[in-house]
């Protein structure tokens, strides 16, 4: 994401990037900070070309069997950061994907986490993750 931001941009300050169209000055500032076991990153820009670049780059936040991995497959967090993390920044994620989207999606994530995390206690995370989705819900009724 920041070489993206970097791209044809000036560094005129930490973390502060400019540049000029047609007489117009462009700013993007960014916040990197580590929360919830993940670089969370805050972004401030007039630059329409840049966010629509970045829009396009498909980034989500890492899914919750790696975030949330030491609390296991059954997600009942109920306080704290984790409780915030998952209601608040994987669920606005999780359910703007539509259910196509989400199927692949875990299909991506069981590729990538074969090696540690058992078929058993894949499927509940996928059954966990799924039914946070009132969409799933439905075609399970």
């Amino acid at each position: 994401m920041l070489d993206l931001v970097r791209q044809g941009r000036k560094e005129v300050a930490y973390f502060h990037f400019m540049r000029e169209v047609d007489g117009q000055s462009l700013s993007t500032i960014l916040s990197p900070t580590w929360r919830f076991s993940e670089r969370n990153v805050r972004l401030l820009s007039n630059d329409v070309e840049l966010i629509a670049t970045l829009s396009e780059q498909g980034l989500h936040p890492t899914p919750p069997w790696i975030t949330l991995y030491e609390f296991g497959p059954v997600l009942h967090i109920s306080q704290g950061d984790p409780h915030y993390w998952l209601n608040y920044v994987w669920d606005s994620f999780w359910e703007s994907l539509s259910l196509d989207e989400q199927t692949s999606f875990l299909e991506e994530g069981r590729k990538e986490t074969g090696a540690y995390i058992s078929a058993e206690d894949w499927e509940l995370w996928v059954e966990s993750i799924r039914m946070r989705d009132a969409r799933f819900r439905k075609l399970e009724d």
